[in-house]
């Protein structure tokens, strides 16, 4: 009975019938290829979030690459990185300190130990003191207040924060996150962010067609790459010569409307996050640091650093600067390269964060 069925169904919908099958098959290909071809990376940790754009899932263990290198990534209940999977009280009665930035702070290609804010939370003591990092990839001032903001309303308590302040903040405030604005936890909202999550890493017709949207540089801060250089077509000098002239460090030097703009809103948002954290009686200190470039052309006193050591004098806010921290008196520019950063690349190495916590450390020690 079931089998004549079926077959009536065909008989009478025959267009119907060839059109469901080439569905399903195309369905069944599409999952297939994208268990076969779609990177782990890209169904691991990263995800976008309704409010402050993007960030980490909750208690995760992940595999990150960076370049040819591959490290671990963890996070806590919150989504932030961290030493191990762990439930995060919200309440504490130890003096908790957050850290905020781009994917200098996240430390990218380094496990959580081997960044600054891994060794902080190492030195100090735990019992007196906890260390948070809230850094991530393509952060910028914007999402540096969303996030905070994000936080504290969902009941953390934070007694000192410590922003890094990057070059790369400048152009991401106006090339991507110009037009954002954080939506509100609607079951709508939640349902789309959470279906676009699972058809990136299992359809691989919607992750290569995501893939095209990415490097057409709509929503560049995806690429893992996006700051590196790669390495195996270019000598040690050709490496230098690239990370020194990477057009995120050069802005100060090739200053136009749209990067005027870019520090506008750089600024406005920073306001935003000083006054949030006025209002809630949290500590703020500015960090800000050097990129090879500015190393190469002995550059301590840009537009960039002008700008944040006057923020921070308008709003008593602690301004640390790290370029004597990278480049004291008297060092050569590629041997300081060699030392701090990766090769090929702007970002710290395991040398640099060391040095970036060492400072921080005295000035905390200090305070």
């Amino acid at each position: 009975m079931a089998e004549n069925a079926k077959q009536y169904f065909f008989y009478r919908w025959p267009k119907a019938s060839l059109a469901l099958v080439v569905i399903v098959s195309v369905l069944i290909i599409d999952c297939a290829l994208g268990w076969l071809l779609i990177p782990a990376r890209a169904t691991s940790i990263r995800r976008p979030h309704y409010f402050y754009h993007h960030g980490f899932k909750s208690n995760r263990r992940a595999e990150g690459r960076w370049g040819d290198s591959a490290y671990s990534l963890v996070s806590n209940s919150l989504g932030l990185l961290d030493r191990d999977t762990r439930e995060l009280s919200l309440k504490t009665s130890r003096h908790r300190i957050l850290f905020m930035g781009d994917s200098f702070t996240e430390g990218v290609g380094l496990p959580y130990e081997q960044t600054f804010v891994g060794i902080l939370g190492a030195q100090l003591d735990p019992a007196r003191v906890e260390v948070l990092n809230g850094g991530c990839m393509g952060y910028s001032p914007k999402l540096y207040y969303l996030k905070t903001r994000y936080l504290l309303e969902q009941g953390l308590d934070i007694d000192e924060l410590i922003v890094l302040v990057d070059l790369s903040d400048i152009p991401n405030e106006v090339e991507l996150y110009r037009g954002y604005e954080p939506a509100l936890s609607t079951a709508p909202g939640v349902f789309a962010l959470r279906l676009h999550a699972f058809l990136k890493g299992r359809s691989y017709a919607y992750h290569a067609v995501n893939a095209l949207v990415f490097k057409k540089g709509e929503v560049a801060l995806w690429d893992l790459n996006l700051f590196k250089i790669k390495q195996e077509r270019f000598t040690p000098l050709q490496q230098l010569q690239d990370a020194v002239n990477h057009p995120g460090g050069a802005w100060p030097e090739r200053r136009s409307a749209e990067m005027e703009e870019g520090l506008r809103l750089a600024v406005q948002h920073m306001q935003q996050l000083a006054d949030l954290c006025r209002v809630r009686g949290i500590r703020m200190s500015l960090v800000i640091y050097p990129w090879p470039r500015q190393l190469y052309k002995r550059q301590p006193g840009n537009i960039h650093v002008r700008t944040w050591r006057a923020f921070a004098r308008q709003n008593s806010v602690e301004f640390i600067d790290l370029f004597y921290d990278f480049l004291p008196p008297g060092t050569d520019p590629d041997m300081a390269y060699q030392r701090f950063f990766i090769s090929g690349d702007v970002h710290w190495s395991a040398e640099g964060h060391r040095i970036v916590a060492e400072r921080l450390l005295r000035v905390l020690e200090k305070n």
